[in-house]
């Protein structure tokens, strides 16, 4: 009889692929386990409670700041306890804060599978002569040049927000604080630039997740250029992409670089399954250099560790994905994880969309929004420290920690 786990990630190419070749891999070296992956859309992954999750699944995808809800109500593992030294063992191989962005208090709560950050995303053939716009005056004269409809951006809620954080965190310092998505010097700032980007961009880009976004473009599109989208690098190979793209760094925010959101998809254990050993047995071995090297890169798969980021065969991906926008995820910072984050990130991101559509004026429109984190955010005391600065403390060197923004990558 086989011992069966279960587990749910979104539905994509860059996740579902490599997560069935790994458990093709890990079923062929034990043949009486059977995992089997299912697959919901990319809302359900940045909506759906863990709780609501390890209810159903003995592992699942999920998105970093939903730890705030689900540590405090028991429903994923401590995979650190089950494992000492297991944290240690992934710090010294992870890509930039992949890993200690489900990291805290020495607890381990998400294994760091998959990897991404913000960047902007291009039509590679309609810049072979020049280069793509790359802070806000040149999107000005590159719209002007070719009319709104050749440059959108995810605005579906929680992109709206995503964006939104990527400008405030890019912004030069404003004041002393260490809390930059409370200072309201630096969120005006961020809201009337984001409002400018906003009316320069295709009316369509309400409707638009990173995932419709760049199949759009991959599809022959009128839109050309994206200055703030999650990085998807399978679009850069003409193997899957009709119209391959090239990504690079996210649009300046004047004359400073930008400091992306951190994305990707760590994998969490509930703690309801009645497979918990084996459960971390399978991602023990999805995250392995050996793993990580001939199935997670082989698959299109973009890992966390840096064993599967960028170690593909497909040339494409290499020079027009994973070498432009290496920078971007060894810089980008970890998103809060308050308790009631992620209510307030939508509704932080449908209030953004809103307002710039009504003009409403960027002092009015920042005390909502301070509102709205006051009412949405409890600072529970075990995730005190992270009310004050978007990255966990880590011990890695190459990644230095942001505490409110010098403004420099």
């Amino acid at each position: 009889m086989h011992r069966v786990i279960r587990g749910v990630a979104f539905d994509h190419p860059r996740i579902v692929h490599p997560l069935r070749a790994s458990a093709h891999a890990f079923m062929a070296r034990f043949p009486e386990v059977r995992i089997e992956w299912v697959k919901n859309s990319l809302a359900e992954f940045e909506e759906t409670s863990l709780c609501e999750n390890s209810e159903r699944y003995d592992i699942f995808a999920f998105d970093h700041p939903l730890i705030g809800d689900s540590v405090i109500d028991g429903c994923i593992l401590d995979l650190e306890e089950m494992r000492p030294g297991l944290i240690a063992d992934l710090r010294g191989r992870s890509v930039g804060l992949s890993l200690d962005s489900y990291v805290y208090d020495n607890s381990l709560f998400g294994i760091p599978f998959d990897g991404a950050a913000q960047n902007s995303a291009w039509v590679r053939s309609s810049f072979i002569e020049r280069k793509p716009p790359s802070n806000l005056g040149e999107l000005s004269s590159f719209v002007s040049q070719h009319g709104k409809s050749s440059v959108a951006l995810p605005l579906s809620p929680a992109h709206s927000a995503s964006s939104f954080l990527t400008i405030a965190a890019s912004s030069k310092r404003i004041t002393e604080s260490a809390n930059f998505l409370m200072e309201p010097g630096r969120l005006i700032k961020a809201y009337e630039y984001f409002s400018v980007i906003v009316r320069l961009s295709d009316p369509s880009s309400i409707i638009h997740d990173p995932i419709s976004l760049l199949n759009e473009m991959s599809e022959g599109s009128p839109v050309l250029f994206s200055p703030y989208i999650f990085g998807y690098g399978i679009y850069a190979s003409s193997s899957f992409s009709q119209v391959p793209l090239s990504f690079g760094p996210a649009l300046r925010v004047e004359e400073w670089a930008a400091r992306p959101i951190l994305g990707g998809a760590g994998i969490a254990i509930s703690s309801q399954s009645s497979q918990k050993e084996l459960a971390l047995d399978y991602l023990e071995f999805l995250v392995s250099e050996e793993c990580m090297a001939e199935i997670v890169g082989q698959n299109h798969g973009q890992g966390g560790i840096e064993a599967g980021w960028g170690s593909g065969t497909d040339a494409e991906m290499k020079q027009f994905f994973f070498s432009p926008t290496s920078d971007s995820i060894r810089s980008a910072f970890v998103r809060p994880r308050h308790r009631g984050f992620v209510d307030f990130f939508s509704e932080l991101g449908s209030y953004l969309t809103s307002s710039v559509q009504k003009q409403i004026d960027s002092d009015i429109a920042v005390k909502h929004i301070l509102e709205l984190f006051d009412n949405f955010c409890k600072q529970d005391p075990f995730l005190s420290e992270l009310s004050t600065a978007p990255n966990p403390v880590s011990s890695k060197t190459p990644v230095s920690k942001f505490t409110g923004g010098t403004g420099e990558a």
